[in-house]
């Protein structure tokens, strides 16, 4: 016991009293604590388990529910008369046009309100205890319509990414050239969705810088630090409407809207050898913008108005040259949604209208919209000397006359 010599204090009253209770108390309560820890993550698992399985359960019953329901829609729609008299018109070439174009408006009617008011699509509950309310599916675009706000007649929304639909509301319906429909409450609650759409513009855009530009372009905009598209629509800004004397049509996909064709290509006319890439680049932004014409010209053509623009998408938010083109060649203002992602806070405002205000929502989509929608304050306004010098450009393109800037 030599190591002990000279600690005396360790044979006192108070040093074993502390080892005696280190031996009969934290011990055992520390072995105490490792043991329920290890029994309780055991009883938590088994219970986050078990929940999990339930959950699954009516998961799977929720599923099997809505494949129900679905499937008795399906059987409905099939046997209506309306879907029948549709199916014979595909099948009969001798239906007349307007029939065809009737028996289509007839079919797009009831679909629509077989959406909005069965009870499979329209009001089902994620789980019937807790009264989760699921909005009706809806179509991306028609969702950035009240996205952007636009909920009212004569509001036209331009959604502008790899392809362009262009949706209009109206309180009438029309027989529209070339449309690609029109559904009474297809979009907001009381009014009539109009869709019409161009089938390339930002692919358009991409097959040129893919394909079209050369290799110079590429290393110029590398050593600058932009993109080819960054690169060429800062050179293409510095030219004049028609400067460049470069006609073309954007069929590069076909023609959705107002000529229907997916076989037609596209058109570019006047190249020489002093052409230069930007003024290739920006008669395709022009282009597409005299396609955007064109369908708005046949709108109001049919009597409908078209009193607002706005545009949404991937392409107003990155190129302000493209949106200025927009607005010389039609002539009107533009207000541009201030969310890159307009077309989820459409469905959010949809779904915050399933829910209801009594659960926090709202009870119209107009309500919804004048609370959540954003745009811009600053938006895109034609330029009167642009607008004169396209309308000058378009004459060969049957547009004669200036529209009238708004």
């Amino acid at each position: 016991m030599r190591f002990l010599e000279g600690w005396p204090v360790f044979y006192s009253l108070r040093t074993r009293l502390t080892f005696a209770f280190i031996l009969l108390l934290v011990i055992p309560f520390v072995t105490m604590v490792v043991v329920l820890t290890k029994v309780s993550d055991s009883v938590i698992g088994k219970s986050i388990e078990h929940s999990t399985g339930q959950t699954m359960d009516q998961y799977a019953s929720y599923v099997n529910m809505v494949n129900a329901q679905l499937e008795d829609v399906a059987n409905q729609v099939l046997s209506n008369d309306v879907t029948q008299q549709w199916v014979a018109s595909q099948l009969d070439p001798n239906i007349p046009f307007e029939k065809r174009v009737s028996l289509n408006t007839e079919l797009r009617k009831y679909l629509s309100s077989i959406a909005l008011n069965h009870s499979a699509v329209a009001s089902i509950t994620v789980f019937s205890n807790n009264g989760t309310a699921v909005a009706v599916g809806l179509i991306d675009a028609h969702a950035a319509v009240p996205g952007v706000g636009a909920t009212r007649p004569g509001q036209m929304t331009l959604v502008m990414g790899t392809s362009l639909c262009h949706m209009l509301l109206s309180d009438r319906e029309a027989q529209v050239e070339g449309i690609c429909g029109v559904v009474e409450d297809g979009i907001v609650s009381g009014l009539f969705g109009y869709e019409a759409g161009q089938p390339a513009v930002g692919d358009l855009f991409a097959w040129y810088v893919k394909e079209g530009v050369p290799g110079y372009v590429e290393r110029q905009a590398a050593g600058e630090g932009v993109d080819v598209h960054a690169w060429l629509e800062r050179r293409a800004a510095q030219r004049e409407p028609g400067q460049h004397s470069l006609p073309a049509l954007d069929w590069w996909n076909g023609n959705r809207s107002v000529l229907v064709d997916a076989g037609l290509s596209g058109v570019l006319v006047g190249l020489t050898l002093q052409t230069k890439p930007e003024d290739i680049y920006r008669a395709l932004l022009e282009a597409t913008a005299f396609g955007t014409r064109r369908i708005i010209d046949a709108f109001t053509t049919a009597g409908l108005k078209v009193d607002e623009l706005f545009a949404c998408g991937g392409l107003p938010q990155r190129n302000r040259l493209l949106m200025q083109i927009y607005a010389d060649v039609t002539g009107r203002e533009i207000k541009i949604s201030a969310t890159p992602q307009t077309s989820a806070l459409g469905a959010a405002m949809f779904g915050a209208v399933a829910a209801g205000a009594e659960r926090g929502g709202y009870d119209t989509i107009g309500q919804a919209a004048a609370r959540m929608a954003r745009v811009r304050e600053e938006t895109v306004r034609p330029i009167a000397a642009n607008v004169a010098a396209y309308c000058c450009r378009s004459r060969n393109l049957t547009v004669e006359q200036p529209p009238t800037m708004t």
